[in-house]
């Protein structure tokens, strides 16, 4: 077989192998079964904020970030790792809608979104700060029931923010009734007698 008879072998292999190419049908998308990606809860970005303030039972925190760094702005002498904080801030923000429960609530109670909730506000560089209210969890205790102030419905996120929230209570100093509330009232000193029958 001569060189020429090689060429047009390799060139009529060529052209069949694009013409199967060219002609073989595609393969159709498989549909997976992979849910939706869920809406994030806040529109807000880590680098974004610069202020959070947490509002629970009478009690209130400011975490401040600085650079890189997150420390406790109030009440003062407090400490709190600036990782917690920075745990939190970051569980919130990155939080996802697991569940919306409930369009627009007549009754946000059941939810513990009224005056237990805790208030949580967001404030950045610029701009108007974001106001979340963190409730209950859900029967399960696998979610926790949230809204944004000033929007409709509630919504279930991931638990892990109320967990980070809790720890962060836990770091604080625990609060002491004054020792001047009076006669006879809790924190008020009294000596310590051992208790004697009357003679």
């Amino acid at each position: 077989m001569g060189w020429r008879q090689i060429v047009v072998l390799y060139a009529v292999l060529g052209a069949l192998a694009i013409a199967y190419v060219g002609l073989e049908p595609r393969r159709p998308e498989i549909e997976t079964d992979a849910p939706p990606a869920r809406p994030r809860f806040l529109s807000v970005g880590r680098d974004d904020v610069a202020e959070v303030r947490l509002e629970r039972g009478g009690r209130a925190v400011t975490l401040r970030r600085t650079g890189e760094r997150w420390q406790v702005a109030e009440p003062p002498g407090s400490a709190v790792p600036p990782d917690l904080a920075r745990a939190f801030v970051e569980a919130l923000v990155d939080a996802v809608e697991i569940d919306r429960v409930a369009a627009v609530p007549t009754d946000v109670e059941p939810f513990g979104l009224d005056d237990d909730a805790t208030r949580v506000t967001i404030s950045g560089a610029g701009g108007e700060p974001t106001v979340v209210l963190l409730g209950r969890t859900n029967p399960t205790g696998t979610a926790l029931y949230a809204r944004r102030v000033g929007v409709a419905g509630v919504v279930l996120i991931g638990r892990n923010v109320r967990y980070f929230e809790d720890l962060i209570y836990e770091a604080l100093p625990r609060p002491v009734v004054p020792i001047d509330a009076g006669n006879d009232a809790i924190g008020s000193p009294r000596p310590l007698t051992p208790n004697r029958p009357p003679v």
